[in-house]
């Protein structure tokens, strides 16, 4: 059996150069300011930091990105919507941590759309900081899923 036709199997991990893009580009600065914070940060602090974080995820010389801009091209090659750069294209939903983590920041998105622009109540502010912080770690598993794995799309 041919390397590209293992990554194509239901369930299976990402192709490493995906999972690891993923968790460069979304997992690392979905919440980059809000690991600097204390402990004890004030709630203005903390929703000052999701809301840079959210809206201001890649910051580079084409500009700043929010996470729903970063998310979206992973989204579709996620769903299957469009191809990766290899060509390989399918729906890795199949995979437990991908739906998970199409849902979570399809919630999230949702979240932020709602709760940033007014700067909600601190319940509110808890379930936008338990969202990024999901993210994160579905990426970081993604990506060790991946590595353990060994596959990559240049099978």
């Amino acid at each position: 059996m041919r390397e590209r036709d293992r990554v194509i199997k239901e369930g299976s991990a990402l192709p490493v150069e995906l999972a690891q893009r993923l968790r460069h580009d979304l997992g690392r600065y979905i919440q980059f300011h809000r690991r600097w914070l204390s402990p004890d940060a004030s709630a203005t602090e903390r929703w000052a930091a999701i809301d840079d974080d959210l809206s201001r995820t890649h910051r580079g010389p084409e500009g700043t990105l929010s996470a729903a801009q970063v998310w979206e091209p992973f989204r579709q090659i996620l769903t299957g919507e469009r191809p990766m750069m290899s060509g390989l294209q399918m729906d890795w939903r199949s995979n437990p941590r991908v739906a998970d983590l199409v849902q979570v920041m399809e919630e999230l998105c949702a979240w932020s759309l709602v709760c940033l622009p007014d700067l909600g109540s601190l319940e509110q502010l808890d379930i936008g900081e338990a969202g990024v912080a999901r993210v994160s770690s579905l990426c970081n598993a993604l990506q060790d899923e991946a590595r353990a794995a060994g596959e990559s799309i240049d099978g």
